[in-house]
């Protein structure tokens, strides 16, 4: 029984069939893909959404039961009667101890990507990694008037070298405004304040805030269900919120060592 529908929890699923074992697949929500469903929306995402697919069709392929829109309960383990139990229930956007964080003005980078939330028409894009790049570069192109206010000195430092001043160039090309160095103090109904190389005290404005400050593990679940199979396994995001290489190593290595 895999819990999740993610990378992770699909890679695992998908190697497990190939070795020849029956593999029911329990996801929350109403489709498959995780956080790949947001992280492909943009255009020049197109390679990552070909993947996502590929995966799906996968599960179809091999036999793989696939249960959406179903939580996985004590109960659910206790019909299904799995030999094993892969928790692969993924990562959630970690939400700073920011003072005004809670103002309606505040959205998160998948909200936006999903459609679930307007990212106005001046957004403030909290965090300069990869996601908040790719959000940058995503909705300059939809004519918006982008400012990334990133802590760190560079933009998107954790992607190789190779994948990241690409990045970096593009968003530098698409006319956003990028502050680094730049730590956000409050959040306001006009924007934000922050504080620049530790020293200067700012105030930016713009009509939405949204953050892409990274994700965390989510593992409430898997502290409610361990134990109660013979194997229980924990990998991708709920282990270490990482990029979707990551993840699908973590489930091929599950997926054979099942």
């Amino acid at each position: 029984l895999i819990v999740g529908g993610g990378p992770a929890a699909m890679e695992a699923a998908r190697v497990a069939a190939i070795r020849g074992h029956k593999v029911v697949l329990y996801e929350k929500n109403s489709q498959l893909g995780g956080h790949l469903v947001e992280g492909t929306v943009p255009d020049f995402k197109a390679d990552l959404l070909a993947y996502k697919d590929w995966l799906i069709e996968q599960m179809k392929k091999l036999g793989v039961t696939v249960e959406l829109g179903k939580e996985v309960t004590a109960r659910t383990v206790a019909e299904v009667k799995p030999d094993a139990l892969v928790m692969a229930t993924g990562s959630t956007v970690y939400r700073p101890d920011i003072p005004g964080i809670d103002r309606p003005i505040v959205t998160t980078a998948v909200d936006v990507f999903l459609g679930n939330a307007d990212p106005g028409r001046r957004p403030i894009v909290a965090g300069g990694g990869a996601v908040g790049c790719e959000l940058a570069l995503y909705l300059a192109k939809l004519g918006k008037k982008v400012t990334i206010v990133e802590m760190l000195p560079a933009l998107a430092s954790e992607l190789p070298t190779a994948a990241g001043p690409a990045l970096v160039k593009l968003v530098q090309d698409s006319g956003v405004t990028a502050m680094t160095s730049t730590k956000i103090s409050s959040i306001t109904d006009k924007g934000v304040t922050a504080i620049v190389k530790g020293q200067d005290v700012v105030n930016i404005d713009g009509d939405k805030v949204i953050l892409a400050l990274g994700m965390v593990p989510q593992t409430a679940l898997y502290e409610k269900l361990k134990g109660k199979a013979p194997e229980v396994f924990l990998i991708g995001d709920c282990v270490e919120a990482g990029r979707v290489g990551e993840a699908t190593r973590d489930g091929y290595r599950v997926g054979n060592a099942l």
